[in-house]
């Protein structure tokens, strides 16, 4: 080897030292991301598990609250049914195009989408005068549910 290959001691320990510190600099990112990871999936576990008590809340209210609605809608076996359950088939429905809609809008605006959607059904049932309206905003409550 002739003398200008050989490395100085100081820059020796300059390459060691910067290569340590870009060791400690990864790991510590991994660590964080890590750590970060762990808790987004808590949270949305616990946004899952809000939303589902939810709609099974949801589902209760309304089983006590038909016994109202029958009287004041006169309404046979069938309608009966048909008012708890278009809820959560609209919720299927929805659900199927939620995938689509966050890929084409974002999670936040589809998001705010349902929310709109949830509280115009809910202003629906509200004020319905019919059974048919009725119908009608327990439908526009599942889409919103189901985004």
């Amino acid at each position: 080897m002739d003398s200008g290959d050989e490395m100085d001691p100081t820059q020796h320990l300059e390459i060691q030292r910067s290569s340590e510190q870009a060791k400690l600099l990864s790991t510590s990112s991994s660590s964080h991301s890590q750590h970060h990871s762990k808790r987004w999936l808590i949270a949305l576990t616990c946004i899952s598990a809000i939303g589902g008590a939810l709609f099974g809340y949801d589902t209760g209210v309304v089983s006590g609250a038909m016994i109202l609605i029958d009287d004041k809608f006169d309404l046979d076996h069938f309608w009966h049914e048909l008012i708890v359950s278009v809820t959560v088939a609209a919720a299927a429905v929805s659900a199927l195009m939620s995938g689509i809609l966050n890929d084409w809008f974002g999670r936040k605006k589809v998001m705010l989408l349902a929310a709109t959607v949830f509280t115009v059904g809910a202003v629906v049932m509200g004020i319905a005068p019919s059974k048919e309206v009725l119908l009608v905003g327990r439908m526009i409550v599942g889409l919103g549910i189901g985004e």
